[in-house]
């Protein structure tokens, strides 16, 4: 990015933080919308929410595009196109020793999908998108008497009014975007946005088979930062997690990935005071405790939700210990040892079948006394 366009981003930022509008921010996947739409799980609609999540994340990650093809080409045989997907991988998978979590994860979807038929149709439906909006409306009281949409999408100005239907005292509006500022600043903080949430997706994802099988964190290039780039990285993180004006100013789908990438790289770098603490620290350190930090939010918004962790189901992330309260501090993760000490610090294999199996009694009660499980 050009010095010059760094510079009038950083001063729009200046603006925004000065004034401190009510800013609220949906992330959504649509290939995770793809995915409730045509599959039809036990043909009652209903698909739990880690088995969205699972599938999404398999199909992004590994490059599943002659997947993505059935959903527009032959739709009926779109869950049979998955089923032959995961068992290829699963046969890549099968001498890695760090898949070995994520191969159970993936046998366990396929039989999950063999009780699951294809949806012959669907459509798009913007209204999802309103959901938490109107929570983050009234939930910080914010008067509101008119929202202004580009009207040059029906669907979405359709879906808007829909969702306003038990939202009494608010109209809805066509505006150009070319001429209303409101919507113009919100395209423009959106543009800045996406195009880094979509640069960091984008290099999450394997290249190659081969890759797939080694662990995946972010380009060191994300961290070849000048000055000026690195308070433009500050100054987004103040304003968009930092501030605490208003609450429930974020909505995602299930698919929380980008959502997470993107506060973690930004959490990564504005931990430091200045530019030098941010540069005396080398770019892998950088990456690795940006892949830790996103770690700990997915593993957080997972037991919040009641869905597995990464640890015991899907991905190829490595265990985090990281307090993002604070300044990051780890424990470091000896890649000469076969093992880590966890925050008890009890030691914990790498290859989690050198544990010990516990045994349960069929015919009486038993308790363990045991450091953790």
């Amino acid at each position: 990015m050009k010095s010059e366009d760094i510079n009038m981003l950083s001063e729009f930022l200046d603006i925004m933080i000065k004034y401190n509008p009510p800013a609220f921010f949906f992330f959504d996947n649509k290939i995770e919308y793809l995915i409730k739409k045509i599959i039809d799980l036990n043909q009652n609609g209903i698909i739990p929410i880690n088995v969205i999540y699972a599938l999404t994340k398999f199909i992004v990650l590994h490059r599943c595009k002659n997947t993505m093809n059935y959903i527009f080409s032959d739709k009926n045989h779109f869950v049979d196109r998955i089923k032959e997907e995961l068992k290829k991988q699963i046969i890549i998978n099968k001498d890695s020793k760090i898949k070995f979590i994520e191969n159970k994860a993936l046998n366990e979807l396929l039989l999950i999908l063999e009780d699951t038929t294809d949806c012959s149709d669907f459509t798009w439906d913007y209204e999802p998108s309103f959901i938490g909006f109107f929570t983050f409306i009234e939930t910080n009281k914010i008067d509101l008497s008119k929202i202004l949409i580009d009207g040059s999408d029906e669907l979405v100005f359709n879906a808007c009014k829909n969702s306003l239907k038990k939202v009494k005292n608010i109209s809805i509006l066509n505006a150009d975007s070319k001429q209303n500022v409101g919507i113009r600043i919100a395209d423009f903080l959106c543009g800045i946005l996406g195009g880094i949430t979509i640069a960091l997706s984008k290099d999450f994802k394997y290249k190659s088979d081969e890759e797939s099988n080694r662990q995946k964190n972010l380009n060191t290039l994300f961290f070849s930062l000048n000055e000026a780039k690195f308070n433009f990285l500050k100054k987004l993180d103040f304003f968009i997690f930092k501030n605490n004006k208003f609450s429930h100013r974020f909505y995602h789908s299930v698919f929380a990935d980008n959502f997470y990438n993107l506060k973690g790289y930004l959490n990564t770098t504005s931990v430091y005071k200045d530019f030098n603490d941010f540069n005396n620290v080398s770019k892998m350190k950088h990456s690795r405790n940006h892949n830790k930090l996103v770690f700990q939010y997915i593993n957080s918004y997972f037991m919040h939700n009641g869905m597995i962790t990464q640890k015991e189901g899907f991905g190829n992330i490595e265990r985090i210990l990281t307090d993002e309260n604070s300044k990051i501090t780890i424990i470091e993760d000896d890649p000469e040892k076969d093992y880590f000490l966890n925050p008890k610090g009890v030691k914990v294999y790498k290859d989690q079948t050198r544990h010990k199996v516990l045994p349960i009694p069929k015919d009486r009660a038993i308790i363990y006394d045991v450091d953790s499980v």
